[in-house]
């Protein structure tokens, strides 16, 4: 287990009853603007002695804004333009199981290289209309609607392929896309589609095997630029922190999202629902009712 080192602390001259006492009193939309930013909670326990839990910690892979949020199983085109994946398993939470090998090709230096281009043709509202009774699909982000002007058109698929180049350029993605790569996994796509035997190569429901013919859209998924690692500090069974010796320390408890190790793999599944608040009322009361028993 690493042990941080000694660090000077802001906040140094403050005794760990002061810190509780003043995250406490802070009220949760205005814990920003504290002198203990949210951030802080972790580094001011660390200064107390607690532990990180060391990597790997679970990626979130949500990618992009609202406007191209877009899950609906179409056609998914890596880095380097090739299907990847059978695409009903299209949720966002479960991006890092499809996604994390595109990131070890780039020694997990590029985030951008977990990015990826979803194909989708004109009449994809007919296909939501039909699909949504029965699917995990979305257009919706909170009050915000996908909207098609923010996605790259082509009138020709070698058209749609030189636009994702060039938007993927701009962006800094990690590709190597060529026009001949895109065009031939767009066109293996469609001959399935016409072949009516099913997806031979992923295994994708037929419902969701639909052809997708010019003008189409190419949709930008994937990874944020800025990663978002989701892990906390060390706890036993009671949410009391440990130290570099894996002991409890005195008085210093982590519930919520400063505690860890929660995710038992990769992964951060957004298909369970209150799993970000349900975790801090639940660990929170076990915590309470142990303190309050000592």
């Amino acid at each position: 287990m690493k042990n941080f080192p000694p660090v000077r602390s802001p906040f140094a001259e403050l005794k760990l009853d002061d810190i509780a006492i003043e995250l406490i009193q802070c009220p949760f939309h205005l814990q920003p603007f504290c002198r203990f930013h949210r951030k802080d909670y972790k580094s001011a326990a660390m200064w107390a002695g607690a532990q990180m839990c060391p990597a790997s910690h679970t990626k979130m892979v949500h990618g992009e804004g609202p406007k191209v949020r877009f899950e609906m199983p179409y056609l998914f085109l890596d880095r380097h333009g090739k299907r990847f994946m059978d695409e009903g398993c299209c949720r966002m939470g479960y991006l890092n199981e499809f996604t994390n090998k595109y990131l070890a090709e780039v020694d997990f230096a590029e985030s951008t290289a977990a990015k990826f281009f979803s194909i989708v043709p004109t009449n994809w509202e007919e296909h939501y209309d039909a699909w949504k009774d029965f699917s995990d699909i979305s257009i919706h982000n909170a009050y915000r609607n996908v909207d098609p002007e923010a996605w790259i058109k082509g009138d020709t698929l070698e058209e749609l392929a030189e636009g994702m180049i060039a938007y993927a350029d701009e962006e800094g993605w990690a590709h190597d896309y060529t026009v001949e790569a895109i065009v031939e996994s767009i066109n293996r796509y469609n001959e399935l589609v016409a072949a009516g035997n099913g997806d031979e190569d992923f295994g994708k429901r037929d419902e969701y095997m639909v052809p997708i013919e010019a003008p189409c859209y190419a949709v930008p998924r994937g990874a944020n630029n800025i990663d978002a690692l989701v892990d906390g500090l060390w706890c036993d069974g009671n949410f009391q922190c440990l130290d570099v010796d894996m002991k409890p320390i005195e008085g210093l408890f982590a519930v919520g999202n400063a505690s860890g190790p929660f995710f038992g793999n990769s992964n951060y599944p957004m298909d369970i629902e209150g799993l970000s608040v349900g975790r801090a009322i639940t660990t929170g009361f076990a915590t309470g009712r142990y303190v309050a028993g000592l």
